[in-house]
């Protein structure tokens, strides 16, 4: 479940469900705690990840009330595969303990193992050695989560990730706003064995969690179905070959798929326009002018459906086939995946590429219409495709650009679908092949 925050002019906020209602505020008969061991790794120990080298020890002064009854479990449930967060059996983000018989106050150190080591650091020994001086702070609401999203937040405060008990793979990740936002007490690193200690590194810190009601700690649940790091992706696909096909009106050249990516990946779009506050200049669309949308929408139009058509295209989404299931993946990792029979419903917006992609296209935002601060995305064919709740001054001015989306997922494509990206370098040397014999 996705749960956004909603923040209010007078600077308070209320978490907002997808249908838009107000996450409950019932709370858990008794006390409880949430433990959510985390720990982000950097770029080198997230490429050479592997759960079986990693262990996690939990050692407090309380024994065995803060481990799970059912062990703990190593994995990458989040969207961001360089967050490692330790679980249950049962849990995949953390796990909950009484806390009925916890004292207000105690110690408790997250230890993680890396019996491989550190691929950028020689050795086979690595360790992160997390200490929390935990404060249950007083309430009227008995439930506590170490998820510092679900807590209450007022304006001005910083992001939660900064503000969160995540432990860091090599003292160099603690930036600035980390040391500025967490009460650290001590952070180091080691590059040798020190006494008991073994190279890698400490962090100790004060960290107070406030009661909430249980029904708006939403992370206890978060995270339980596997993400797409997760998978073991292939592009052979045994079922729902022609249903996949089917989704499709066009065919879209794999070719033509790989240079808008690349055309992503090599033309820059990760800037904010700079806003004067006067709101004469109008910004409403400028990424749908990228060179990898301006080249996708160009072949949509030369091949849609309906050329007649009004609606002119600025974006396309792509939707992949990850595992041999009913379903697609979104290429903005941030948005649900769909099963193969929903995408049908577009197929006179869509083009398929193999066996593996199926392209989305999407009106141009000029298109758009707003209703009460939300703004509407259409299918290339006109038909309503979702609602995004966002001002006509925040398209306006550029602080929302739907467009930005759809050029994440190109230029990410290669990383977040490594299998799928080489069937379509297959597929494009098939078509180089097929090119050669035609000429002939």
């Amino acid at each position: 479940m996705i749960i956004a925050r909603a923040i209010h002019q007078d600077g308070s906020s209320n978490l907002i469900q997808p249908d838009g209602s107000e996450v409950g505020t019932t709370d858990s008969c008794r006390r409880m705690l949430h433990l959510a061991p985390t720990l982000m790794l950097d770029a080198q120990a997230s490429m050479a990840f592997s759960a079986a080298n990693v262990r996690l020890e939990v050692i407090s002064e309380l024994g065995d009330l803060l481990i799970p009854r059912d062990g703990i479990q190593i994995r990458r449930p989040c969207p961001n595969p360089h967050f490692v967060v330790a679980g249950s059996a049962s849990n995949r983000n953390g796990w909950t303990v009484g806390a009925e018989n916890l004292p207000s106050e105690f110690e408790v150190e997250f230890r993680w193992h890396f019996t491989s080591g550190h691929p950028g650091v020689e050795g086979w020994d690595w360790e992160v050695r997390h200490r929390l001086s935990v404060k249950l702070l007083d309430g009227d609401n008995r439930t506590y989560t170490m998820a510092v999203s679900n807590w209450p937040w007022s304006r001005g405060q910083s992001a939660p990730i900064y503000r969160a008990a995540t432990a860091v793979m090599r003292y160099g990740q603690l930036t600035k706003e980390y040391m500025d936002n967490r009460n650290i007490l001590l952070a180091r690193e080691s590059l040798v064995t020190v006494g008991e200690e073994k190279p890698g590194v400490t962090i100790h810190e004060v960290f107070e969690i406030p009661p909430i009601p249980y029904e708006q700690a939403t992370n206890i649940h978060a995270f339980q179905d596997k993400q797409l790091h997760e998978l073991e992706h292939t592009a052979s696909f045994s079922r729902l070959k022609d249903e996949h096909k089917a989704n499709g009106s066009a065919v879209l050249p794999a070719s033509t798929l790989l240079k808008a990516m690349w055309l992503a990946e090599n033309t820059p779009y990760k800037y904010r326009p700079n806003i004067d506050g006067s709101g004469s200049e109008d910004f409403t669309g400028r990424l749908e002018k990228h060179p990898a949308l301006t080249f996708l929408s160009r072949w949509w139009e030369s091949n849609r459906p309906d050329p007649d058509s009004t609606f002119r295209v600025g974006m396309a989404m792509p939707f992949v086939r990850v595992v041999d299931d009913g379903n697609y993946a979104c290429g903005d990792l941030e948005q649900p995946g769909l099963p193969l029979g929903t995408m049908f419903s577009v197929r006179s917006s869509c083009a398929s590429c193999g066996d593996v992609v199926l392209m989305h296209f999407l009106a141009s935002v000029g298109h758009s219409t707003f209703d009460d601060d939300c703004l509407d995305i259409r299918s290339a064919d006109g038909e309503l495709w979702q609602e995004v709740g966002v001002s006509r001054d925040d398209v306006k001015n550029g602080l929302y650009d739907e467009a930005w989306n759809c050029l994440d997922a190109l230029a990410g494509f290669r990383s977040n679908f490594p299998i799928a990206f080489r069937e379509i370098q297959r597929l494009e040397a098939l078509e180089l092949v097929q090119q050669t014999y035609s000429a002939v």
